[in-house]
């Protein structure tokens, strides 16, 4: 009966029971496949599970089956098939590319009047092998995202590489929670080209999401020869990298357009414990700090910035606290924004192990009454053994305005000790003040 839930009184419910159908064919599934953690790349047999739910023998039946909708295929499979029996069926093999994957069949046979089960579908997860695959309107992927969520959801089993074809993609991308991603089998972003300008990735971002690309707790992937651009005016981090390690930045172009005084729209932002990060031969372009983990908490230790070129930033081109083992060579470290509050080309804060600061070019060429240090060094401990190695860097500071009475310097040291200064040439225009 049923008490509750209708509107009137307690009516019966009748259900009327049948026996089995003489004819009812079923499809259980795919035998041959898991849900997931299946290897891309490698030939796969299809193999369907058919049941015959009736109480009579099958002599034969139909199947019509396809892959993520593609072409419909069909077979024809002969019995007998006797009464709640179960039978393994080849339909042939597919080789998988990585991603999820959905097959659907269909299943006819004579006398078989319930189609209520004769269909079916089953989505499997296959991880990413070694083969490149493309990303772009023409390529395996259509975009960034859809590769992430690819990795995210399906893992890699193998050394990955994505190559970006030539075009511009409008999206925000949070790199984070791959399975299976390690040093034997990394992750490498590519540019078909080379050419990070053939390549660009742009978003607007905002106040609760401040980033265009993010690797959040990652490591052991390469990013190279791409831009990454910030299209906000206020809230514009362009790169942001949080408890990460292993991750390395080569070719790439990163910039921050429109109003960049503002410390939340920085070119490259780190944040949270950060080991075994290298940055070769990019180029940034605006943002109030260029490269920076100052606003950030945390720790981070092997950084190398190397042949590198930070442009235009607003307070700071490299500016790093709390690091240990840091390489910062063959930069070029150049702004001319009008600034009045303060300006620093390389700030270093609290530093241990072992550090090299070598033939970098600093140039602070901007007006504003504000205060420029080309290269500032603040709690940096070097070791009678292991100097720190300050060597053959040039730098250039105008110092602002005629009335300007802040502290410009090209060099700037305190709290430190064991530091080697040799060869660096040293230039300073101040105000007359």
């Amino acid at each position: 009966y049923v008490t509750y839930n209708c509107e009137g009184k307690q009516r019966p419910i009748y259900v009327n029971v049948i026996g089995a159908p003489n004819t009812d064919a079923s499809l259980l599934g795919v035998s041959s496949l898991i849900p997931s953690g299946n290897l891309s790349g490698t030939v796969q047999p299809i193999d369907f599970i058919l049941k015959n739910y009736g109480t009579q023998d099958i002599d034969s039946v139909k199947i019509q089956w396809d892959i993520d909708g593609d072409s419909t295929r069909s077979l024809t499979w002969y019995g007998p098939l006797h009464s709640l029996d179960t039978a393994h069926i080849t339909a042939g093999s597919h080789i998988f590319g990585p991603g999820e994957h959905c097959i659907n069949a269909i299943v006819t046979c004579t006398g078989d009047t319930y189609p209520s089960n004769d269909t079916m579908q089953d989505c499997m997860r296959f991880c990413f092998d070694k083969t490149p695959r493309t990303i772009g309107n023409s390529g395996y992927f259509a975009n960034f995202t859809q590769a992430v969520n690819a990795l995210k959801s399906c893992g890699i089993c193998d050394t990955v590489t994505l190559v970006a074809l030539p075009g511009t993609y409008t999206e925000q991308i949070n790199i984070t929670g791959i399975p299976g991603l390690n040093s034997s089998s990394p992750i490498r972003f590519t540019s078909s080209t080379g050419n990070p300008d053939d390549v660009i990735i742009r978003f607007f971002p905002n106040a609760a999401n401040n980033y265009v690309v993010k690797f959040d707790n990652v490591g052991d992937i390469t990013f190279e020869g791409i831009t990454i651009a910030s299209d906000s005016s206020s809230y514009a981090d362009a790169l942001v990298i949080i408890n990460s390690h292993d991750l390395t930045f080569t070719s790439d172009s990163i910039a921050v357009a429109g109003h960049i005084n503002s410390a939340l729209a920085s070119a490259i932002s780190l944040d949270g414990n950060i080991q075994n990060l290298n940055f070769t031969g990019n180029a940034t372009y605006g943002g109030y700090y260029a490269l920076s983990n100052v606003l950030g908490s945390g720790a981070m230790s092997n950084l190398n910035i190397f042949e590198n070129r930070f442009r235009n930033f607003y307070e700071g081109g490299v500016s790093l606290q709390n690091i240990d083992n840091l390489n910062i060579t063959h930069n070029i470290v150049r702004s001319s924004r009008t600034v009045n509050t303060s300006q620093i080309g390389i700030f270093v804060n609290n530093y241990d192990g072992d550090f090299d600061i070598q033939r970098n070019m600093v140039v602070l060429a901007g007006t504003g009454d504000g205060l420029k240090q080309g290269i500032k060094i603040l709690s940096a401990r070097g070791t009678s053994e292991f100097p720190i190695r300050f060597y053959n860097n040039m730098i250039s500071v105008y110092g602002g305005n005629a009335n300007n009475t802040n502290t410009s310097a090209g060099l700037y040291i305190d709290n430190s000790r064991y530091i080697n200064i040799y060869y660096n040439t040293i230039q300073v225009k101040s105000g007359n003040n």
